[in-house]
């Protein structure tokens, strides 16, 4: 039968099938007897070749001799094979089996098998040069293949999948062997899995009193596992476990790999030192994309890890790891996360779009100056840029670039002190560019930041805020404002709700303490920020400090920062409009014609006009809601402000 004749009968089924639906089967019938009229003619004419027209093979498979296995696994004991049932030498394998050989230089080949049946392939205490290529090990009851004890071993172009355990197990001194673009999928446990083993041995000795206690530690070390494809795993893509504090697996190469949708983490190192793990893919992982425990001195550079749904590395408990060059994009939480991990080095990374943090560093604490470095990244478009929570001594410059977060570009929290912040483009971030969140997080050094909104004080008192956008201000004035009418309403008693003010504020330890240390570092930033020191101009007695009202008189106090050492913060700009020059007559806030006007009890600082304008709207400083004194309340104003016979 010709391809013609098929597509007649075809077409013949579709006329038979679409004659009682007339309106539609004309068309379809029409449609479809076009399309195959075009393919029998391509067909016919040979412009569709079958593959006995190619002769060079171009459009069909590599004819593959494969040897089905089903009744048996391949067993190699390279050392006591007769102390194991169903075991053998390599060279007992190559003398029985055609699929088995040896080539000149003495390497041993398995080549185009097909283990199945709940067989698979293990190989023990062997050392000679092998390669297992082109051959497919599935539906194994344990391992698709194991290695004990095993040396310069190969596993090249072969597929391990649906097995009941790991697609590849090495273990116990298995070291300088090479995995190699295999496919491994949809495996109950790992896709590859390498274990340092730790055995303890307890026996007494026959004709003596003695008990033999002896302890061996087993090591994984220099595998190569490249180019690989491991996916779908049950468990993790990649693990390799060592023993303890002893690092038993050390100096593995993990690269060019592609893992993605394992059902934990892609890659997943503990108790290791001294991998290298490069160039992988390692998105849509059902935890992270690399997860780091107990594991020191790795090497993780240029890998692309996104859409996992956790972290795109965390870093636990992990020292002196190198990680640069990776980019860190759209994972479900943090981009990168280091708990309790010190001394790493991280560089040129992107991190961007990430559901929470670029980077979130928690209890990274160490006497260490500097500990952590964090340089030449770029954090974006997540909800923190970077993010410290109780850790210490980090050093957060020279190039970042942080910017567009939806919430704030650098944080600190929990007593994150001794941090470094400098030389860093932060900007654009919704909230602030850089805020810490308590007073407890204290010598901490910001300088050259380029920031455009920065609150270094407490976030939850309000208490050195500084640079507001004016999207930011206008609802915190309107919320005042209407706050203060309801006070007015419910008739409260200024003296009683003065006095609890105060009491709330020694309470909280708010005005009644030593001024924050992290003021004395920030230099270079856009904003500065006054300290908490107060004083009373009335008794003119500046050492009294750190009082809302004065013990002596009751007058209320004033900040010297703010009011008296107005070089310090009148030459900033106007809290409304965030200008030094007046935008209604283009006068400086300093020099000979200079617009200026301060709050005479928080000591803000206004253009003459954008106070006046304040003023006649509210009635009322922005800031602290206070009624200012007739002598600075425009004359033009119309307004009826009532007087207060408590106000002080």
């Amino acid at each position: 039968m010709t391809y013609g004749d098929l597509f007649n009968i075809i077409r013949n089924r579709f006329y038979m099938i679409l004659k009682k639906r007339r309106t539609i089967g004309i068309f379809v019938l029409f449609g479809v007897s076009i399309l195959l009229s075009l393919i029998s003619f391509q067909i016919s004419n040979g412009s569709i070749l079958n593959f006995e027209d190619d002769p060079n093979n171009l459009l069909s498979s590599p004819t593959i001799i494969t040897y089905e296995i089903e009744n048996f696994s391949i067993l190699i004991d390279n050392t006591n094979p007769n102390t194991k049932a169903g075991y053998n030498t390599w060279e007992s394998w190559e003398k029985n089996y055609s699929w088995c050989y040896k080539s000149c230089d003495g390497t041993y080949h398995i080549k185009n098998v097909e283990v199945s049946n709940g067989h698979n392939i293990i190989i023990m205490d062997s050392n000679v040069d092998f390669v297992i290529e082109n051959s497919n090990v599935y539906m194994s009851d344990s391992h698709g293949i194991e290695l004990t004890n095993v040396e310069n071993g190969k596993l090249l172009n072969n597929n391990f999948s649906y097995n009941a355990k790991s697609g590849i197990f090495l273990k116990k001194d298995s070291n300088n062997n090479e995995i190699l673009n295999n496919t491994i999928t949809l495996n109950s446990q790992n896709g590859i899995h390498i274990e340092g083993i730790y055995e303890v041995k307890d026996y007494w000795v026959s004709f003596h009193p003695f008990h033999i206690v002896e302890e061996t530690y087993y090591s994984c070390n220099y595998n190569i596992i490249r180019g690989n494809i491991i996916n779908f795993n049950t468990d993790n893509g990649v693990r390799i476990k060592g023993y303890d504090s002893l690092n038993t697996c050390k100096a593995n190469t993990i690269d060019k790999n592609t893992v993605t949708y394992n059902r934990n983490n892609g890659i997943y190192t503990s108790h290791c030192k001294l991998h290298n793990i490069n160039a992988n893919t390692l998105e849509n992982n059902g935890y992270n994309g690399i997860y780091l425990l107990y594991s020191n001195q790795h090497s993780i550079d240029d890998n692309t890890i996104g859409n996992n749904r956790n972290n795109g590395i965390y870093i636990s408990s992990s020292n002196e790891h190198a990680i640069e060059d990776n980019m860190c994009n759209d994972n479900g939480n943090h981009g990168l996360f280091l708990s309790i991990s010190d001394n790493n080095d991280i560089l040129r990374n992107t991190v961007n779009n990430n559901n929470e943090s670029g980077i979130y560093l928690k209890k990274c604490i160490t006497s260490y100056n500097w500990n952590n470095k964090i340089s030449l990244n770029t954090f974006s478009n997540n909800k923190f840029g970077i993010y410290l929570s109780s850790s210490e001594h980090n050093y957060i410059g020279t190039g970042n670039i942080v910017n567009k977060n939806t919430q704030y570009g650098i944080y600190l929290s929990d007593e994150s002190k001794n941090n470094k912040v400098t030389g860093n483009s932060v900007n654009k971030n919704t909230l602030y560019d850089i805020c810490y969140e308590n007073d407890d997080c204290v010598d901490n050094i910001f300088e050259n930041n380029g920031v455009e909104t920065v609150n270094l004080g407490n976030i939850n008192s309000g208490a050195g805020n500084g640079g507001f956008n004016i999207e930011v201000l206008l609802p915190i004035v309107f919320i005042g404002v209407f706050a203060g009418i309801l006070v007015s309403i419910g008739h409260v008693s200024r003296t009683t709700r003065k006095k609890s003010r105060e009491e709330k504020m020694v309470e909280k330890n708010i005005y009644n303490r030593p001024r924050s240390k992290n003021q004395e570092g920030i230099t270079g930033n856009v904003h500065q920020v006054a300290p908490y020191e107060f004083y009373c101009s009335k008794c003119d007695n500046k050492s009294i400090g750190y009082q809302v009202f004065c013990p002596t008189c009751g007058e209320r106090m004033k900040q010297p920062d703010l009011v008296s050492s107005s070089e310090t913060l009148k030459k900033n700009s106007c809290v409304i409009c965030h200008s030094s020059i007046c935008t209604t007559c283009n006068h400086d806030m300093t020099g000979e014609d200079e617009c200026y006007e301060e709050c005479p009890y928080c000591g803000r600082s206004y253009h003459k006009h954008c106070w006046d304008k304040a003023i006649q709207i509210f009635g009322k400083c922005g800031f602290c809601l206070e009624t200012p004194p007739p002598e600075l309340i425009p004359k033009s104003t119309e307004i009826n402000i009532k007087s207060d016979s408590n106000k002080i």
